[in-house]
């Protein structure tokens, strides 16, 4: 798989999001702050920090709930809330448009059609693919399934694919997770065998799980990466 599609991770970039956080929340309601007696002096000498922080970490790498944010359009339950953490996070990654900085300052709980009002401009103005049809359902569900293929929480990422899988009707570009599932309670609940996925025992279940993640990212992976060419002041 390309590493340019992938956010980078690590003790660097953890540091960053906390600091850079603080950073965009001040920075985006300094006003209110002032309007309430509050003062928060020097904020622009905040920012060389953040830009030092970027560079620790590895910059122009896409926040990995971008994602869930291409295929907004296509999810029935899509959570606004996580866009203003994305444009957050792309923020700290070195991106920055007029309207990736709207929407990092949006207040949450978020009003959903302000921010899917928003979205489609942030996305042109990154050169970010708004994902459609069967490739949203890839997108979407591959920011969970790339959680698994690297061992990251892998029950609790393989029930958000079930959940969403069984309320897309069975859907068909995720079902092996769904029948992986069920295997998995079937073993909880002490059975040897499991019609779920036959081959699925208590001492291999979870490496089943992780190895079938990694085939489904490697297999798909065209049809949700993005291929960025945005570049820092344009």
């Amino acid at each position: 798989m390309s590493s340019s599609a992938y956010p980078s991770s690590g003790s660097g970039r953890s540091f960053s999001i906390i600091i850079c956080t603080l950073f965009v929340h001040l920075f985006f309601n300094r006003q209110r702050f002032r309007a309430e007696g509050i003062l928060i002096p020097n904020l622009h000498k905040a920012l060389p920090l953040c830009v030092m922080l970027n560079d620790i970490s590895d910059t122009l790498k896409i926040s990995d709930l971008t994602y869930k944010v291409v295929a907004f359009s296509e999810i029935s339950n899509f959570n606004a809330d996580e866009c203003v953490d994305w444009a957050t996070e792309m923020i700290f990654l070195g991106y920055d448009t007029p309207s990736l900085r709207i929407l990092a300052g949006l207040d949450k709980p978020t009003n959903f059609f302000e921010v899917t009002g928003y979205l489609p401009e942030v996305l042109l103005s990154l050169n970010l693919t708004q994902k459609m049809g069967d490739e949203a359902t890839l997108s979407y569900c591959s920011y969970y399934i790339k959680k698994i293929a690297n061992s990251d929480n892998i029950r609790n990422n393989l029930t958000h694919v079930y959940q969403f899988c069984q309320a897309r009707d069975y859907e068909k570009l995720v079902y092996d997770f769904y029948l992986l599932h069920w295997a998995w309670d079937d073993i909880d609940y002490g059975n040897d065998y499991t019609p779920y996925w036959e081959s699925a025992k208590k001492d291999n279940i979870e490496k089943i799980v992780v190895e079938t993640a990694i085939k489904w990212a490697e297999e798909n992976e065209q049809h949700y990466t993005q291929h960025r060419v945005w570049q820092n002041g344009g």
